[in-house]
């Protein structure tokens, strides 16, 4: 055999470069090959699944700038890592997610929200009542999504192909995503908003587990997070969005203490407590129309991109419209363009202080519901936020002197007021007298007119300092006690003690009505006067002919 092999070769070599032969593998080697590229694939989407850190840490992430309040990571040309510093101990991740055609933006709550399954009913596809109403903030970003822009929703993700975990999520359309790679991400509105839209629904979400008395998903949110609450101080609102006041160019969408990137807002300045009681809607028209129009254009700005960041919640409460919006935002960019100009822009001033102005009023009555605790709802706590937001965008030193004039007024009138303390003293002596002679049935219907005026007014006269709901309560209380006493089971002692109680705190009512009434042209004196007149209406009636029994 060897001989034939031997035979078989040239005597001389082979001419010419070597080159490789390919041959078609056969059905047995096709087979095998396809095995072993599937479990190769597999081997590299598992590889390739982006890693993402839990929605809220206390390790401070690699790079962190000391003082800073975001760091950026470039994990791959498809992921960027965003961690915000919400407090000393405590940041925020996100990520930012390259798709075809759209940017996914997303916050990873691994399995804590696995209970959100059990509050959805598939076969009507709602959310089941019971569940609304002791999750509402889950069951608002969970099963009514429409994937949308700017639609923030809960949902079951499986990067890759990668076993599925919950994450808090938004698409971002028609932005790209190099411009998050290579440019200032806090330079784009879409990019910044969903950095603080995420953000706030995490912290409303997480504080709404806690709350609850289920106790397997504070577990694992422990576990996830290594924190069982966020501080209390946390607000989004000191990252400010901001425009070059100049070009109107989005220069920035973040601040810290106070001062947005590029640009200088004004130093702030302590808001005295005084003012602390006051809506910024009874103030916001006065103090925008004095202000300088190079001043309007920054405070403007500033405003309208706060806005827009809290316009999901701004509809949902009905505060604000997306028309409305759209207007707001062709108003301030037309009033950059003409101040830039030099051109006259009070119509589009007047346009901007009035749209703002009629989100501040619709907000009020929720707001001074849940300032003064008279009803605690999440419409409310909006509206404390921003409204508190505003605030703190004005009482900066803005060149006007309406703020220190502002404070020069409230002081004169607290000066007045302790100077017209013998008028008052005088007044209440009267009263006193008066109430002290009253019958008994003269006594329970003069007391339940209080009190039916102090319950119908609460709102204001609560905002107002004039009352403060414990006062309502006991008034109450110990007028249905004299009641009782004199009544049922008559004891003289328990009674007149119960009657004195009632006489002192509609006294003290009537002192601090009385006290309002002594301020200059202020909201606080024009209501003091009007409540006035109506309690000196019903002191002045001839209580003495009341002879009609009350049951309570």
């Amino acid at each position: 055999m060897k001989k034939k092999l031997m035979d078989l070769m040239p005597e001389t070599p082979f001419e010419g470069e070597p080159m490789a032969v390919t041959r078609e593998p056969n059905d047995m080697e096709k087979s095998l090959l396809q095995i072993i590229n599937n479990t190769n694939n597999e081997t590299e989407t598992m590889r390739e699944a982006p890693i993402i850190l839990p929605v809220f840490t206390t390790s401070v992430p690699l790079d962190f700038p000391s003082e800073g309040t975001f760091a950026f990571n470039k994990k791959t040309h498809k992921q960027l890592e965003v961690t915000v510093r919400i407090n000393e101990h405590q940041y925020f991740n996100m990520n930012f997610l390259n798709h075809d055609g759209y940017i996914m933006a997303c916050c990873r709550w691994a399995h804590v929200l696995d209970f959100a399954e059990n509050g959805y009913d598939r076969y009507e596809q709602i959310i089941k009542k019971h569940f609304r109403k002791k999750y509402p903030v889950i069951s608002s970003l969970y099963g009514q999504h429409t994937d949308t822009a700017e639609d923030i929703h809960i949902s079951p993700i499986g990067f890759e192909g990668n076993p599925k975990e919950w994450y808090i999520s938004m698409r971002i359309y028609g932005e790209k995503f190099d411009d998050l790679l290579h440019g200032n991400l806090l330079m784009n509105v879409a990019f910044a908003s969903a950095v603080s839209n995420l953000c706030m629904a995490s912290v409303d979400v997480f504080k709404e587990i806690m709350k609850s008395d289920a106790k397997q998903p504070k577990i694992l949110l422990k576990e996830l997070t290594g924190i069982d609450k966020i501080d209390k101080n946390f607000d989004f609102g000191n990252y400010l969005d901001a425009r070059n006041p100049e070009t109107g160019e989005i220069i920035s969408t973040a601040r810290e203490d106070g001062k947005a990137s590029g640009v200088e807002l004004p130093e702030e300045i302590e808001i005295p407590q005084n003012m602390e009681m006051y809506p910024v809607s009874t103030y916001l028209f006065f103090f925008t129309k004095t202000l300088k129009d190079m001043d309007f254009v920054i405070f403007s700005n500033a405003l309208y991109f706060e806005i827009y960041g809290m316009m999901r919640k701004l509809k949902e409460y009905g505060f604000f419209t997306e028309e409305k919006l759209e207007e707001l935002e062709k108003n301030v960019s037309i009033l950059g363009d003409k101040v830039i100009a030099g051109e006259d822009a009070g119509t589009e001033r007047l346009r901007i202080t009035t749209t703002v102005y009629s989100i501040t009023s619709k907000m009020r009555t929720p707001l001074l519901e849940e300032k003064y605790h008279v009803k605690e709802t999440e419409e409310g706590k909006f509206a404390m936020e921003l409204d508190g937001y505003i605030k703190k965008l004005i009482w900066r030193k803005w060149d006007t002197t309406y703020l220190e004039e502002r404070m020069k007024q409230e002081d004169e009138v607290t000066a007045k007021v302790e100077a017209d303390q013998a008028l008052v003293k005088k007044k209440s002596a009267e009263w006193k007298a008066i109430m002290e002679g009253m019958s008994f049935n003269a006594f329970l219907l003069f007391h339940s007119k209080m009190n039916e005026l102090m319950k119908t007014k609460k709102a204001t006269l609560v905002k107002y300092g004039f009352l403060a709901s414990e006062m309502l309560d006991n008034h109450k209380r110990y007028w249905a006690s004299s009641y009782y006493w004199h009544n049922k089971k008559y004891d003289e002692y328990e009674y007149t003690t119960f009657r004195k109680q009632t006489e002192i705190i509609v006294t003290i009512f009537y002192e601090g009505i009385l006290r309002g009434t002594q301020y200059g042209n202020h909201p606080r004196t024009k209501y003091a006067l009007k409540i006035h007149s109506i309690i000196e209406e019903l002191m002045n009636k001839d209580w003495s002919k009341v002879n009609e029994t009350l049951k309570l």
